[in-house]
């Protein structure tokens, strides 16, 4: 059994749940469809995907009668999708609509995709900061996210920093590494520490949920349903799910999950965007371990949080970049200097277009 399922106790320690007589709670879910991608892949590979899942995706949202789904996308690939004008802009279309009318939250991330606790500060508050501006520009210009839901959920300590001038409210994390430290992860109130909510996605439910769509949705649901009462010695309960937009090849994931969802609504549970899951939640002060959502437990307990990103030899070269770019930032600043727009004969004239043409070359112009 998952370490989220293990050893729970009712909330008066009194026993095993499985031998409480209580009357049923109410179960709160909160899913998070993720359909961000990776600047590097093929553009050929990204328009498969465009056709195959992300516009699917954005069809269904639009159809669906309650706003269930709390959605990630990057801007680096919503600037694709403008750029390439694949279906006559359909996808980006769709993703405005469903956002003005409300069926859809939408969330922060990074812009291109970076594992947020392994770049310097820097450049994680510039990428969440870009695709905010992206986001604003294309949906509305008081358009600001409540959370962030990080790349592949990687969080780490450092994501604090960005909270408060970013506005967000919570940053969304993997439940692997909490659970092994305590045995268990919290289904009736929420975590806070330094001013951010850390709500933890269910690895386990997430994997659950997938398997009910590839099969039967609405048993599945009914399950997954007692099977979150009983974990709660049936009181009150939430659990929130992620769906990585490209699962399940060869399956109508959008249709299977409405599917599951209507199942659970019909039951009694209730389905919500993570903002308003959250806002009906209690907060305890607590801690969340560094981790992702493809964190091992090998690794967690060695202390290698990231390791499928933690390559030296790539991150060498990622420091050495750094550093020439601060550099280069540095002699941009005194280029800057007022006396050059003084003089446009002057050295610092001539400096500022030679640093120009050579960037232009770096970038392959």
């Amino acid at each position: 059994m998952p370490l989220s399922q293990r050893d729970r106790r009712d909330p008066a320690g009194k026993g095993d749940v499985a031998s409480c007589p209580v009357a049923p709670g109410m179960v709160r879910l909160g899913v998070v469809v993720d359909l961000c991608q990776s600047p590097g892949l093929p553009v050929s590979f990204l328009h498969g995907l465009y056709q195959s899942y992300h516009l699917p995706w954005l069809r269904w949202i639009n159809r669906l009668p309650h706003a269930w789904v709390t959605l990630c996308v990057n801007s680096w690939l919503l600037n694709l999708w403008a750029e390439q004008n694949w279906d006559g802009g359909e996808g980006l279309e769709l993703l405005r609509t469903a956002y003005d009318l409300g069926r859809v939250e939408l969330c922060a991330t990074a812009s291109h995709h970076a594992i947020l606790p392994l770049v310097a500060e820097a450049v994680a508050f510039r990428q969440v900061k870009r695709h905010g501006r992206l986001l604003a520009d294309l949906l509305h210009p008081e358009w600001a996210p409540a959370g962030l839901v990080p790349p592949q959920l990687a969080y780490g300590h450092e994501l604090l920093r960005l909270a408060q001038p970013l506005g967000l409210r919570w940053c969304l994390a993997d439940d692997l590494g909490f659970g092994a430290l305590h045995g268990g992860v919290p289904y009736d109130h929420v975590l806070r520490c330094g001013g951010l909510l850390l709500p933890l996605c269910s690895r386990f439910g997430s994997q659950q949920l997938l398997q009910h769509c590839a099969h039967n949705p609405r048993s599945g649901a009914r399950q997954h349903q007692q099977g979150l009462l009983q974990w709660s010695g049936g009181g009150d309960v939430y659990q929130i799910l992620r769906v990585p937009g490209e699962a399940l090849a060869g399956v109508d994931l959008p249709s299977r999950l409405g599917e599951w969802l209507n199942s659970h609504a019909e039951a009694g549970s209730r389905i919500m965007h993570l903002s308003a899951l959250l806002d009906q939640l209690p907060q305890q002060p607590g801690e969340v371990p560094p981790g992702s959502c493809r964190l091992e437990l090998d690794d967690f307990w060695s202390g290698r949080f990231f390791a499928p990103w933690q390559g030296p030899a790539a991150w060498d070269a990622a420091r050495q970049a750094g550093s020439a770019l601060e550099q280069w930032h540095a002699r941009l600043d005194e280029l800057l200097a007022s006396h050059t727009f003084e003089d446009e004969a002057s050295a610092g004239a001539a400096g500022l277009r030679h640093m120009a043409d050579v960037l232009e070359q770096a970038q392959g112009r």
